[in-house]
């Protein structure tokens, strides 16, 4: 028998309160790894089951154990993500 809490669904604003990941940081990781695949709803908002949320909370375990953290997940000093800025109007080479 399932039960409550394996039925479950959570968002993500729920889940990054839950395992301390801030949201952003949980979209990353989404992309980077492919353990961590929450579902959709119709709205196409994610839903997050406990294995979910299990494998955010390693991950989270992991970076605070001082292993080192994908670049995905640090920020820039003072805590902002500036705009890049075109270095030439020629084209990217």
């Amino acid at each position: 028998m399932i039960s409550e809490f394996e039925d479950r669904q959570y968002g993500i604003a729920e889940v990054s309160h839950m395992t301390g990941v801030p949201a952003y940081v949980l979209r990353q990781w989404e992309d980077r790894f492919p353990q961590l695949k929450p579902g959709r709803d119709r709205a196409r908002r994610r839903i997050y089951k406990p294995a979910d949320i299990e494998i955010a909370r390693r991950g989270t375990s992991s970076i605070v154990a001082n292993q080192p953290s994908p670049s995905c997940c640090r920020r820039p000093p003072g805590g902002r993500i500036r705009a890049r800025r075109a270095t030439s109007t020629t084209g990217p080479c």
